[in-house]
């Protein structure tokens, strides 16, 4: 049913049906078709239909992804209000505060990002092995991300105007298992090891 190739329109003609029933798969069928729309990029068409498939079912994955499809409208503030509520609904519920955290940066507001991340590490830190593990491994990517996002951030001449970033950089060409490798060695203590193009 979904595929890469599948239209709106085919995935609709599918679905509607589904969607007019009042048996439990009406918000699934509001969903794949939500899905389908994100996927050729017409976010407004997903947020209708997220909020249809929210009417029938405030299932947490659905409020999420309508944050996710909002987010990539730019309306970050509204995004962020659905993270919130799923985040009160269900505290331990990380995929929500990572894509908070995330939309938090996309708006340059990283100070409130960390503070999304702390939130999620209180809320999870106790019991770490209780969540499941999608959830476990969306902590350790938020961990990835925000570190990405964090490190040297305003420690150095973040606009490269008063030294080249890539002065602490070895760049060179060895072989390794037989096989012709470019190697590269930074030092972290130079602008956190960043190389610029």
């Amino acid at each position: 049913l979904l595929t890469d190739t599948a239209t709106l329109e085919e995935i609709r003609t599918r679905l509607t049906p589904l969607s007019e029933s009042t048996g439990p798969f009406r918000p699934l069928a509001f969903e794949l078709m939500a899905l389908t729309a994100i996927r050729v990029g017409e976010y407004d068409t997903a947020i209708a239909l997220y909020h249809q498939a929210l009417e029938v079912n405030d299932f947490e994955f659905y409020r999420v992804n309508l944050g996710n499809a909002l987010t990539r409208k730019g309306r970050f503030d509204e995004a962020i209000q659905q993270y919130r509520l799923v985040s009160q609904k269900k505290p331990r519920f990380a995929k929500a505060y990572v894509q908070w955290a995330k939309a938090l940066v996309l708006q340059g507001k990283r100070d409130e990002a960390r503070e999304v991340y702390a939130r999620v590490m209180s809320n999870t830190h106790e019991q770490p092995r209780g969540l499941d593990p999608f959830a476990r491994g969306k902590i350790a990517n938020m961990h990835a991300d925000l570190g990405e996002v964090y490190a040297g951030f305003g420690m150095h001449d973040d606009k490269g105007e008063q030294g080249p970033t890539g002065a602490g950089s070895i760049v060179g060409i060895g072989v390794i298992s037989g096989k012709r490798c470019m190697v590269m060695a930074s030092d972290s203590a130079i602008k956190g090891g960043s190389v610029s193009p």
